[in-house]
């Protein structure tokens, strides 16, 4: 967990080696720059949240090879474009956002 840290510059690209990662929590920091794609990398990764992190940009692609995916949480962040329809198609995602728990009942959403 770098939550609260008052962290800045970039994520650093070592990290993206870090393959038996489940969990990561970067909220609430000052980083720069765009959702690394080498988050991609970590298949057994279960929980991300970059609330408030400073990040920017799109949801990279990489994430829909998070299988494992359950907890996405990305608010306040300058994110661009849509969310991409791979995260509606992800099983075992049930939180996005932490104020959108994934039902049936979220067909807006999904729409």
């Amino acid at each position: 967990r770098v939550c609260d840290n008052d962290f800045t510059g970039v994520i650093p690209a070592f990290i993206g080696n870090w393959s038996r990662l489940r969990n990561l929590r970067v909220c609430d920091n000052d980083f720069t720059g765009v959702i690394p794609a080498f988050i991609g990398n970590w298949s057994r990764l279960r929980i991300l949240h970059l609330y408030a992190s400073g990040l920017k940009g799109p949801i990279p692609d990489e994430v829909a090879r998070l299988e494992n995916l359950t907890e996405l949480i990305l608010r306040n962040v300058s994110l661009s474009g849509s969310i991409p329809s791979y995260i509606w198609k992800k099983r075992d995602l049930n939180t996005l956002n932490d104020l959108y728990p994934l039902t049936q009942e979220s067909t807006i959403l999904k729409s």
